[in-house]
């Protein structure tokens, strides 16, 4: 009787979504379980009685209290930071997501990867941003094949251990010594497979960003030779290897193209012109859409020599978001090469002219389909998101003092304009605020010429305006930084950089405002001072001359290396 009762106690609160679809809802907190097993955010709607009791109240506050003092005492504690049913949730400060602390048992040897809380919040919080895992229910049916399941062990030890850097966990380096076990007994069994190649690069992005780049590149390099011996860059390695299987040859192909990817984001962040897998010939085809990729109905591939002469198509093909994001790293990494560069590594006009060009390219042959990341759903395709980070960034790059005063002063409007592209893409009503953890670096270089402009070029209305950008910009970074150590040092190094260069004018925005507006500055951004207009205006002068940001913004276009940057220019005393 007890036992029949329990069972049909009914919930009262069920889930936003629940309630939609008109299923049953478990009313779990912060997310109910069907909601977790589907990866969807999960919303409880406002209470109409007024809030909790006072009981409830001051047992909430108390259970709150044990939480923040210690996280990971409570079992579960931690919560899904989803976005608000409230008006005002657009105007909260990011959050990175905060996830359910999983079980403390771990059976590596279990098959039921749908109730494994660790590869959900892998689905959840990264797979999207670097999808070329399979998708989760293909992997539970491949990981249940005997003949496929010892050679995806290495990729599910991988995404447990990223999904236990996201939910915080306890385990992390329990589970990262599994990824590296499975990993090294991957690499003594021979041949090697394609999805060594895939937990290889998984492997390496987690470590690089848990501040460990040398053991990173270790894994990463072992990735693109794994992915070369195989043969995966050639275009029938797909069909070859997985015959009459599309969800299989979907997944080698994305899986050669983020190596190739995330082995140009590393030669962006070290400041090198070129990288291994950039001179390796590949004629891969190009993968699908996500949603076709979701839901395993891979169509036949478009080739990479198509989507190279898609400016000459009358019909105006449009290709998958991954399409256009491989197009932007091929066309700005081919061209890096390619062109001439200064003997100090700095830019000539010739390769600002080139770069600009792949950028304007780029931007003028995406379709109408393709000019929006964020769809009428409310949902961001974070590879397209991804991809305009990307050539923002390049866009958004400082000039050197070498060039030719009129082409400084065009690229000068070109830097200021990206890095607005690159806020009103921070600022997109996305909550929790998650991407890809190399989006720090993107905005990272949009932001410290901004510091400049700040300091040189912005007066009045667009000065205040720019300080509550970069206010945005900081809030948006912490958010990422709070799960990745690498973006954390990056966030606090960004900041020490602004408060140096912003803060020696000793002025706030609103003084700021106000002084230029009495000495008739001109509220023009893009006008190029030949010294810090502050002469005369009974304030504190700056350290820093209009000379020495010219060199600053020479230093911030050789080098991403923040910290080598601080090193230089503000010594310890």
């Amino acid at each position: 009787m007890v036992e029949q009762r329990a069972q049909g106690t009914r919930v009262s609160l069920a889930c936003v979504q629940c309630r939609a679809r008109h299923v049953r809802c478990d009313a779990t907190k912060p997310a109910c379980s069907r909601c977790l097993q589907e990866r969807q955010d999960c919303n409880y709607p406002s209470s109409r009685r007024g809030g909790l009791t006072r009981a409830a109240l001051a047992a909430h506050k108390a259970r709150r209290s044990e939480i923040e003092s210690n996280p990971s005492s409570v079992p579960g504690s931690a919560v899904y930071s989803t976005g608000s049913s409230s008006p005002s949730s657009r105007d909260a400060a990011p959050q990175a997501p905060v996830l359910p602390s999983p079980p403390i048992e771990l059976d590596i040897a279990s098959t039921d990867l749908h109730n494994d809380m660790f590869i959900a919040v892998y689905f959840k919080c990264f797979h999207r941003y670097h999808p070329c895992v399979l998708p989760l229910k293909q992997l539970q049916e491949y990981f249940c094949d005997p003949s496929f399941h010892d050679q995806l062990i290495p990729v599910v030890m991988a995404v447990r251990f990223i999904g236990s850097i996201y939910a915080r966990s306890s385990l992390v380096d329990q589970l990262r010594a599994q990824t590296d076990s499975a990993i090294a007994m991957a690499r003594q069994n021979t041949p090697h497979c394609p999805f060594l190649a895939q937990a290889l690069l998984l492997y390496s992005i987690s470590l690089f960003w848990s501040q460990e780049d040398n053991t990173s590149r270790k894994q990463m390099d072992l990735a693109l030779q794994t992915a070369l011996d195989l043969g995966m860059h050639h275009r029938d390695f797909a069909a070859n290897n997985a015959p009459y299987v599309p969800i299989l040859q979907e997944c080698f192909r994305r899986t050669w193209w983020q190596i190739y990817i995330i082995d140009a984001a590393y030669a962006a962040i070290e400041h090198l012109s070129t990288f291994r897998a950039n001179s390796v010939i590949s004629d891969v085809d190009l993968p699908c859409e996500e949603d076709e990729y979701e839901s395993s109905t891979i169509p036949e591939p478009s080739t990479l020599s198509e989507f190279d002469l898609r400016e000459f198509e009358c019909e105006g093909k449009v290709y998958s978001s991954f399409a256009y994001l491989i197009g932007v790293v091929r066309g700005l990494s081919q061209t890096s090469v390619l062109v001439s560069w200064q003997s100090d590594g700095s830019p000539t006009s010739d390769a600002v002219a080139a770069i600009d060009s792949v950028v304007d390219g780029w931007l003028l042959l995406l379709p109408e389909s393709k000019q929006q990341v964020m769809n009428s759903s409310g949902e961001i395709d974070e590879l397209l998101y991804f991809a305009k980070m990307w050539i923002h960034a390049c866009a958004g790059s400082p000039q050197t003092n070498a060039l030719p005063s009129e082409i400084k002063q065009v690229h000068t409007m070109r830097c200021l304009s990206s890095i607005q592209q690159q806020v009103s893409l921070l600022t997109l009503p996305k909550r929790p605020f998650c991407h890809s953890p190399f989006i720090i670096c993107m905005v990272v270089v949009g932001t410290l010429p901004y510091f400049s402009a700040c300091t040189c070029l912005l007066r009045g209305g667009k000065l205040t305006v720019a300080r509550e950008q970069i206010r945005v910009i900081i809030g948006c970074l912490r958010a990422l930084g709070d799960v990745w150590k690498k973006g954390r040092n990056r966030v606090q190094e960004l900041q020490a950089i602004g408060k140096e260069i912003i803060g020696t004018t000793g002025l706030g925005n609103a003084r700021m405002g106000e002084t230029a507006a009495a000495a008739g500055v001109t509220n023009n951004p893009y006008q190029a001072p030949t010294s810090l207009p502050f002469a005369g205006l009974n304030v504190p002068p700056s350290t820093v001359d209009a000379n020495e940001f010219a060199q600053l913004w020479l230093s911030m276009n050789q080098q991403l290396d923040i910290n080598t940057w601080i090193t230089d220019n503000f010594p310890a005393q």
